[in-house]
């Protein structure tokens, strides 16, 4: 039996097809959950789960691997016990069609089913909403009296600790904690994975959880779905950047102002690394391959849109950002603190 989904990313609209199966826990969507609505009318990507005959006649053959014709790739592949075939119409621009179809082993692949059938739908997400002037970046955000802060990081950088505790002070909306949407100078809320951070929220003081903690949210993951206390920010004017990077001792924090062209620098290969994974809550980090697709098909196509992607970003955000915005790194030590709250804060100007 069919089961049918229906996205709404800031008008970027997705439709998922995928087989009823037997889930542990039902409606486990936490990624997108937020986005969901009951109908579209003209997707801009179908993502269909399950197995499909591939269209792969009249391809290039990269490394006996990868299938590449014009606007199309397909592949099989495998990671961590994990393997999959995917199939993508569209793969450069347009409106996409994905057909993909997967096998695993071993009991996890019921707990979390939803999480591994939607493997490769956040790439085509990132490269969809570009298309529509929209840049994903990696980093948290909150907003307050229609002005945006958002704080680029790598994993660890305590990103969304720092959210969790803004959001506890007066008149604070989420923007996301792992991923926000820029549109020209305006922040897009992203509210990925919203649940599980909702839980961190209401139940912890930082952004390290252990078993007990997964097990509770599990039990309770209807509860933490609803949202009583989180504002989800408006779209606001974009005021500051503030970089976080994790150093591997306890010191002082250390504040620096950052020059227009390499914070760009910066936040492009801030996102050019996180590329290369999915993270689903409770599991943790996928690798995705999808960094070794977009290579293949610049071998046989080294003049697409999607070859020149990274170049293209980079511009993009230079003409869409304020060089005259401020923006700062801040190094914060090994193990956070409050201090690190309260310099934020300072810098923001509250």
């Amino acid at each position: 039996m069919k089961q049918v989904l229906n996205y709404n990313i800031h008008n970027l609209e997705i439709r998922l097809e995928r087989n009823k199966g037997f889930d542990i826990i039902k409606n486990y969507d936490v990624e997108l959950s937020m986005f969901r609505v009951n109908t579209t009318i003209n997707p801009d990507i179908i993502y269909k789960i399950g197995e499909f005959t591939p269209s792969n006649e009249g391809c290039y053959v990269v490394d006996n691997k990868y299938h590449v014709k014009e606007n199309y790739f397909y592949c099989k592949d495998s990671f961590n016990g994990m393997e999959w075939e995917l199939e993508i119409f569209g793969f450069n621009q347009g409106k996409v069609v994905a057909n993909y179809n997967y096998k695993m082993s071993g009991l996890i692949r019921y707990l979390s089913r939803f999480n591994f059938d939607t493997l490769f739908l956040r790439p085509l997400i990132f490269f969809k909403l570009k298309e529509q002037g929209k840049i994903m970046v990696h980093g948290g955000g909150v907003s307050k009296n229609g002005k945006a802060y958002i704080f680029p990081g790598r994993g660890g950088a305590y990103k969304t600790s720092l959210i969790m505790n803004i959001l506890k002070e007066d008149n604070y909306s989420y923007i996301g904690d792992d991923w926000i949407v820029l549109d020209n100078s305006k922040t897009l809320a992203f509210p990925a994975h919203f649940s599980f951070f909702n839980y961190t929220f209401k139940e912890k003081r930082d952004e390290f959880i252990n078993i007990f903690d997964k097990v509770k949210y599990l039990l309770c993951l209807a509860k933490y779905k609803e949202n009583d206390k989180i504002k989800i920010s408006n779209p606001c004017n974009l005021s500051l950047i503030i970089f976080m990077n994790k150093t591997s001792r306890n010191h002082e924090i250390s504040i620096k102002k950052l020059d227009f062209n390499n914070a760009i620098d910066k936040l492009v290969q801030n996102i050019k690394m996180e590329f290369m994974y999915t993270s689903i809550p409770i599991i943790g980090f996928l690798l995705t391959h999808f960094h070794e697709y977009i290579l293949a098909y610049s071998y046989i196509f080294p003049d697409s849109e999607i070859a020149n992607y990274w170049e293209n970003l980079k511009i993009d955000l230079k003409n869409n950002l304020d060089n005259n915005i401020d923006i700062y790194e801040i190094e914060v030590p090994k193990n956070y603190n409050s201090e690190i709250l309260e310099k934020i804060l300072e810098i923001i100007g509250e």
